[in-house]
């Protein structure tokens, strides 16, 4: 059954795709500038310590329009959400981001890094390792998606692990 309901993830992912490109290649609004202006830069997936993993990334908008990052999909992993580490009590802590939405100013540039933003990779579905690339589609408001390939790395280990 859980294959069977993979299949038809799939199956529908694929068909949402292939109907949002038609969508947006018959469409032109103001949207697709502040996309067109949106890189995606210094993308890598950390190596994994368990079932969950973090995908980190520079989202560069040189253009005059605001834009946000609203989610990301791969079939690696079952669900992906944005998340924000934060202390709180000194103890490091990991929120959702509100709203679902994390924005990458006019004419800036917004660091998904370790302790800070991220998308979370949640309920892996293979095993990852060092080296391996993996290609992730990132969703931004506007109807705007960007397919990017991010390499598994290992994270940098602070001293107070």
């Amino acid at each position: 059954p859980r294959e069977e309901h993979m299949k038809n993830r799939l199956a529908i992912a694929a068909v949402l795709v292939i109907a949002l490109s038609l969508v947006g290649s018959a469409c032109s609004s103001s949207s697709d500038s502040a996309c067109d202006s949106l890189k995606i830069e210094n993308a890598w997936v950390r190596l994994p310590p368990g079932q969950n993993t973090a995908l980190y990334m520079d989202l560069v908008n040189d253009g005059d329009e605001s834009i946000s990052l609203t989610g990301a999909d791969s079939d690696f992993a079952a669900t992906y959400e944005l998340h924000e580490s934060k202390m709180r009590d000194g103890q490091m802590v990991l929120e959702m981001v509100p709203g679902q939405e994390i924005p990458v100013a006019a004419g800036g540039t917004t660091n998904l890094e370790p302790g800070g933003l991220h998308v979370m990779a949640i309920d892996l579905q293979e095993t990852l390792a060092v080296g391996d690339e993996k290609t992730l589609t990132l969703t931004f408001t506007g109807d705007c998606t960007k397919e990017i390939t991010a390499p598994v790395e290992m994270a940098e280990m602070s001293g107070e692990g």
